[in-house]
């Protein structure tokens, strides 16, 4: 995501990633079953996937500019609470809502600053490593499937 911010933009990612999380939240709410609560949790998955590192680099970006420390503690206090006190329909409810406090301000206040320029007539997008980004996806689900049965002994 942070290559993606490189050349597109914390902006646009960060948009994308309000939009995705606002109809992960909607879809969650209205989920008839877990298969489609499954499906909202991925799709918020990579809404936040999105938007976290964009907004991250606004975040510091502002501080920078200010002078001020970024509201770390606040953020991580913030998600333990909605976790303790909501449950699972509540974590993901409360995402359309601050999704749709984050959009609108979001296209209205933060600097379209343009991705990195291609001057090889590339479209951006080609000079993502897919094969990286796939390989580290299969050794992420791989050390997660053997910590999720580390107990069995028969690794």
């Amino acid at each position: 995501m942070g290559r993606l911010i490189d050349l597109f933009g914390a902006r646009r990612l960060f948009l994308t990633g309000a939009a995705l999380t606002g109809v992960a939240g909607v879809v969650g709410m209205l989920a008839p079953g877990l298969g489609v609560l499954i499906a909202a949790r991925v799709l918020l998955g990579f809404g936040t996937c999105a938007g976290y590192p964009a907004a991250m680099y606004l975040i510091r970006s502002e501080a920078r500019r200010t002078g001020e420390k970024s509201p770390a503690a606040v953020l991580t206090a913030l998600g333990g609470l909605l976790v303790g006190v909501g449950g699972g329909r509540a974590t993901l409810a409360v995402n359309i809502p601050l999704a749709l406090l984050g959009l609108y301000p979001g296209a209205r206040r933060i600097p379209g600053l343009p991705g990195t320029a291609r001057t090889d007539g590339r479209h951006p997008l080609r000079s993502l490593d897919l094969p990286g980004m796939a390989l580290f996806a299969v050794a992420l689900l791989c050390l997660l499937l053997f910590l999720m049965d580390i107990g069995s002994g028969a690794w």
